[in-house]
């Protein structure tokens, strides 16, 4: 009886090479990524489970159970190989030609370095900052709409999408049994990257506070004023959504309930606001590893730049008194705040706005006046860390030839559009970094809150590090690879309206395919006051994401994790940042990124593909891997 003995290393190294194993798997994942994309995990997943027998990774073969794991017929006994196919088609050439110059235009407007020279007169006069001209941005971004619409586009971005989530099924299908195990009773770190302050307590505590102003005569100044407003209430008594505005509509009266309990400008000089936000903050505080993880927040603090709004704002956060260490503001510029400062008659233009947005901070960063209200300005924006523009309902409306004006020659009743302002918002905010770079101050980041495609489209563009809202980003292929390519944080709530809760039904479907396509998403809770119940809205959007996509411990760990990556916790942020290191920067047919998003996430299906194409070291089985992966 002849003798058998196991094939050594130098054995498997001559085989390859002599049939030239390495090609034929390129060529093998090639056709699987062309024709079934969503099947590539499941491949590789099911040769490692019959050729390795891996103790503990979910087998579909034996009878284990996964999520969704194809057909019981697709068992990838046989597969035909056509070799000639792995050279790319024309279509795939014109694809990577656009995907190429739609990322390069992103590039154009992130890495723009603006200069900015001080302006003459009171801190009201804008500076002048050179940046990119409106008429190129207009040019550049009808451009951008225009290849985002190319069928061809779609077609390649859907299959890339589904062999993404193929691979995530294949690396849950291989590790999940070892990543629940690592993340078992582990509670890490979240940041709320949304919160609105105008909504930011449970509806629960924000009627029992409005009961007890209702009972309170201590002050009776405030009494009075609160009585004055019930008795003009007519029908049910007050609820949560009759208590608090929201931003993204025309700023509530002064002399409304709204007003009264969400303004920071009032006859209470927003007295009943700060008192809803220390309690809020207290909560924050009250949460730990014990009660599920300890909770950071981004509260959107809106400004309504009409004159001196700055310095109202900065004598408001004054009287909070030391800002949490677990709280940081994200200034919000609404887009309906100019309609609701011109209804008001305290603004020409746009361009007056603007300059009340922009002109006060770069008269602090430049001039460094030491009077007490801009002292006050600098402690605010010292816990500040980013701008964002927030969409109105509609606010995705495409940019015509009339809006082509300058800021100072729009003084009609009407906002312009989310695109117009989002642009005048990253020129200034160049400048104001500049500026800040010189001076060796802290820089502020761009963001966005849109739900529509178009404002989606513009957000990505001009370089905005994460984007909430998000509600048609899971329906639109291009944006979905480009969000993945680029690392753009996606901030969404399943409860609130304003997000993916507004998609009804639909809302845990787009989450999971961000999810598992590799974008970096985060769970926030937006507007507590109308979407959540309980103490810890942030805590309820993961117990219910957990719930609906059926999340183990270890991808609750990486939602967490995106949570720090996005936020402007720079110390959460660095922390988290370790082995996120970008695995490329070209993309065309040819040279793929994927997604790196969770923890070591695709690191075993690197293993298997250099099992394929040879057995390697450890120190060389990550390249290897990646030049398979990259001809997907």
């Amino acid at each position: 009886m002849a003798s058998t003995r196991r094939l050594d290393d130098e054995d498997v190294d001559v085989y390859f090479a002599q049939h030239d194993i390495q090609s034929v798997v390129s060529d093998m994942l090639y056709e699987l990524g062309y024709h079934r994309p969503e099947q590539v995990g499941p491949f590789l997943a099911t040769f490692v489970d019959r050729r390795f027998e891996l103790d503990g990774a979910v087998s579909r073969t034996r009878g284990g159970a996964s999520r969704n794991f194809g057909s019981a017929s697709d068992h990838f006994d046989t597969l035909s190989v056509n070799a000639s196919s792995s050279h790319p088609t024309s279509e795939e050439v014109i694809v990577g030609q656009l995907l190429l110059e739609i990322r390069g235009l992103r590039r154009k407007y992130s890495d723009f370095a603006a200069e900015v020279t001080q302006g003459k007169g009171d801190h009201s006069s804008a500076a002048s900052v050179s940046v990119i001209a409106w008429h190129e941005f207009h040019s550049d971004y009808d451009r951008l709409l225009m290849l985002l619409s190319n069928s061809m586009l779609w077609k390649f971005c859907q299959r890339r999408l589904a062999m993404l989530r193929g691979l995530f099924e294949a690396h849950r299908a291989l590790n999940a049994h070892f990543e629940e195990e690592e993340a078992f009773g582990a509670a890490p770190a979240r940041v709320d990257g949304c919160v609105r302050v105008g909504r930011l307590l449970p509806p629960g505590r924000l009627m029992a506070f409005f009961q007890s102003k209702r009972s309170d005569s201590s002050e009776e100044a405030q009494q009075d004023a609160l009585n004055e407003l019930l008795l003009e209430w007519q029908g049910r008594p007050p609820g949560p959504e009759d208590l608090t505005s929201d931003p993204d509509v025309l700023a509530p009266s002064m002399k409304s309930l709204k007003g009264l309990f969400s303004s920071t400008t009032n006859a209470l000089h927003g007295s009943y606001l700060k008192e809803m936000l220390l309690e809020s903050v207290r909560l924050l505080e009250q949460t730990s590893p014990s009660t599920g993880g300890a909770t950071y927040a981004e509260y959107r603090l809106p400004l309504y730049p009409e004159d001196g709004a700055w310095f109202d704002l900065a004598k408001w956060s004054a009287s909070l008194g030391p800002l949490s260490s677990r709280v940081r503001w994200v200034i919000q510029l609404p887009q309906a705040g100019y309609a609701s400062l011109k209804a008001r008659r305290t603004i020409l233009d746009y361009g007056e706005l603007l300059g009340n947005a922009f002109g006060p901070l770069l008269k602090l960063v430049l001039e460094e006046p030491q009077s007490e209200a801009f002292q006050r300005l600098g402690d605010l924006l010292s816990n500040a860390v980013a701008f964002e523009v927030s969409a109105s309902d509609g606010g995705s409306e495409p940019l015509t030839t009339e809006v082509s004006r300058e800021p100072n020659d729009w003084s009609d009743g009407s906002s312009p559009a989310f695109a117009y302002q989002l642009y005048h918002v990253w020129a200034r905010l160049r400048g104001l970094n500049h500026a800040c770079a010189q001076a060796k101050r802290k820089e502020f980041e761009l963001r966005a809150s849109a739900s529509g495609a178009e404002g989606l489209a513009c957000a990505y563009m001009l370089g905005a590090n994460s984007v909430s809202g998000c509600a048609s980003l899971a329906s639109h292929a291009p944006l979905q690879y480009l969000f993945m390519l680029d690392r753009i944080g996606a901030q969404v709530s399943l409860c609130s309206q304003r997000s993916l809760g507004g998609a009804g039904e639909a809302g845990p479907a787009a989450l999971d395919a961000l999810f598992r396509s590799g974008v970096r998403v985060a769970l926030c809770s937006e507007d507590p006051t109308v979407s959540h119940q309980g103490d810890d809205p942030l805590g309820q959007e993961f117990s219910l994401a957990r719930r609906l996509l059926n999340l183990g411990a270890a991808d609750a760990a990486e939602l967490c994790r995106n949570s720090r990556l996005l936020s402007g916790f720079e110390a959460l942020r660095s922390d988290s940042s370790e082995g996120d290191e970008d695995p490329g920067s070209q993309h065309g047919p040819g040279c793929t990124e994927v997604g790196f998003t969770k923890r070591e996430q695709f690191l075993a299906l690197f293993r298997v593909v250099a099992c394929f194409v040879g057995k390697s070291s450890p120190a060389r089985m990550m390249p290897q891997a990646l030049a398979s992966l990259t001809n997907l």
